[in-house]
């Protein structure tokens, strides 16, 4: 009798564990929704899957395991308790740690509106803006939706590198970026917290948020790995040269492209990947061949993920961890492959209109029809398994989304956004002949080549931002010069060079793209442009010179 009473007793006391667990999960799953597919969703999900274990034990316990058995569900179900409560303190204390950014506690719902509409009128529409931009993802386009919004608000403060189009991804090596980099304004200790960043960078949390203004709102974007890594091998086929020129030794001679015939880049990547890790091995993390080719999204994010290249046996706990922090940092990742509805979302999170978001699709290159093997893209996922791991933990996020704020609310967004592109397009471009060119450059008509909407539509207005915030810091900062020892070694200067990083390199930037600048801001506008008047403290730089040696951006 007393075995059947023990063993009553313990299925008495499993049982009672099991149904807490089922309560406890129950009771906080309608939090999952709230919190995205970040690590709190892991581990709620997690505890669904630890219930089903207990399950299992409890069927095939035998009575000689009973005491051990008890112990064990009695230790899971107090750690499991720990983890609903560490769950609920996160999103408690949430408000404390982004006290400047009221939607990262609050349901999308109760925060998002497209600007201007009746049913928006809580929505504030967003200004501070950080977009980390990755390579060959389509970021282009969001840089230069980004430029124009700024742009179209004197004022407004762009961090940037000092070059031309501001990128500082290889600034440092494989490090991430820091507040050692060069960057416009680095020297000058009393400079202005940033509004809008949309360069290339490889991502620092600390720096960023140091330069940056307290309630900015981090945006980034992602595609999906095989064709990014393959995109990234074509384009960025000059940085790897070497690199390709290796590989191509390992390839039959009747198969390689015969001189003056051009490179055969998936007949390389095919060798490529047959051994990866092996080709690699001779690199330095900081080349190239590391960074465009290893994992070349989830480098963008500041992570070391040159570490996913050894045999760790924690590999995927510590890519899962980056991604659980890169979803808590950033508000926004915009999929490529569903660029229109990811802007449709972000348009609602921004309190933005269409007009803000309006463009055009850049820097895109031709289609090519060649594939990869079936085995050669299998091989190529199991290689950059972390990008694999970083696109579908987005992806997953984007799809959740669509859902919550309503699938038929953003897909009629996505087709108002369409519809207006097409509307740029037809007002605006020539009409490229398929297979005209290898990088896909859109060519205005001729009558709209002075017309500064479509002009700002389709170039890279980061060399006129340069011009236009570094005359109006001039202005603004009488400090922020360059020091006398400085400018006697410099051979582009003036009475009132500003404190440059990087010296003659970006003033002889600068005054070489002067002149531009200034007939830029005399076309004729109209009522439709974004900056119809240029803002006052452009009225000295407006004017002419008379002599080609004085440039008015230093002086």
């Amino acid at each position: 009798m007393k075995y059947f009473a023990d063993h009553r007793l313990f299925f008495a006391l499993a049982l009672v564990a099991i149904l807490s667990w089922i309560y406890s999960y129950k009771k906080y799953k309608s939090n999952i929704e709230n919190l995205e597919f970040s690590e709190d969703v892991i581990q709620l999900l997690a505890f669904q899957e630890e219930i089903d274990k207990i399950r299992e034990i409890v069927d095939d316990i035998t009575i000689n395991e009973k005491q051990n058995s008890l112990r064990r569900l009695k230790k899971k179900s107090y750690e499991n308790i720990k983890i609903v409560e560490r769950i609920v303190e996160k999103k408690v204390n949430i408000e404390d740690e982004y006290p400047h950014k009221p939607w990262k506690h609050q349901k999308l719902d109760d925060y998002i509106g497209e600007h201007g509409k009746p049913d928006s009128k809580s929505c504030a529409k967003k200004e501070h803006i950080y977009f980390l931009k990755t390579s060959k993802t389509g970021g282009t386009t969001f840089a230069n939706i980004l430029q124009r919004f700024g742009y179209s608000r004197p004022g407004t403060n762009f961090l940037m590198g000092e070059c031309g189009n501001g990128a500082m991804f290889f600034a440092n090596g494989e490090m991430p970026f820091n507040l050692d980099v060069c960057f416009v304004g680095r020297d000058f200790k009393d400079r202005p917290k940033f509004d809008i960043s949309f360069v290339h960078m490889k991502y620092n949390q600390t720096a960023v948020n140091e330069l940056m203004q307290p309630d900015t709102f981090k945006v980034s974007i992602l595609r999906d790995p095989v064709e990014n890594f393959i995109s990234s091998w074509r384009y960025y086929n000059g940085l790897i040269k070497d690199f390709r020129e290796m590989i191509m030794k390992d390839i039959p001679v009747e198969k390689r492209p015969k001189e003056g015939e051009d490179p055969d880049y998936f007949l390389e990547i095919e060798q490529f990947l047959t051994k990866p890790v092996d080709y690699l091995s001779d690199y330095a993390y900081s080349h190239a061949a590391h960074l465009m080719v290893m994992n070349p999204q989830l480098v963008f994010f500041g992570v070391p993920s040159y570490l996913l290249k050894m045999n760790y046996q924690y590999g995927h706990q510590l890519v899962d961890s980056w991604l659980h922090g890169i979803a808590s940092d950033f508000d926004h990742i915009l999929i490529l492959e569903d660029l229109d509805r990811s802007l449709a979302i972000l348009m609602l999170k921004l309190c933005w209109t269409i007009e803000d978001v309006a463009h055009l699709k850049l820097n895109t290159m031709k289609k090519n029809d060649k594939k990869l093997s079936s085995g050669s893209i299998k091989r190529l996922r199991d290689f950059n398994w972390g990008d694999i791991r970083l696109y579908n933990y987005f992806k997953a996020i984007h799809d959740h989304q669509i859902k919550e704020i309503g699938e038929n609310r953003i897909n009629d967004i996505a087709r108002r956004i369409e519809a207006r592109a097409n509307q740029i397009s037809s007002e605006c471009l020539e009409t490229i002949k398929s297979g005209e060119q290898w990088i896909q450059s859109l060519k205005l008509k001729p009558e709209k080549m002075k017309n500064q909407t479509c002009f700002m539509m389709t170039k890279d207005m980061g060399p006129y931002i340069h011009e236009d915030q570094v005359t109006r810091w001039k202005q603004q900062f009488p400090n922020w010069r360059m020091s006398e020892k400085d400018l006697a070694n410099m051979k582009f200067k003036g009475s009132q060079t500003p404190e440059f990083c990087s010296k003659d390199k970006f003033a002889e930037f600068l005054t070489k793209r002067e002149k531009n600048y200034r007939a830029f801001l005399k076309w004729k506008t109209n009522e439709y442009d974004i900056l119809q008047t240029p803002p006052e403290y452009l009225e000295e730089f407006l004017k002419p010179t008379g002599n080609d040696e004085v440039f008015r951006i230093l002086n």
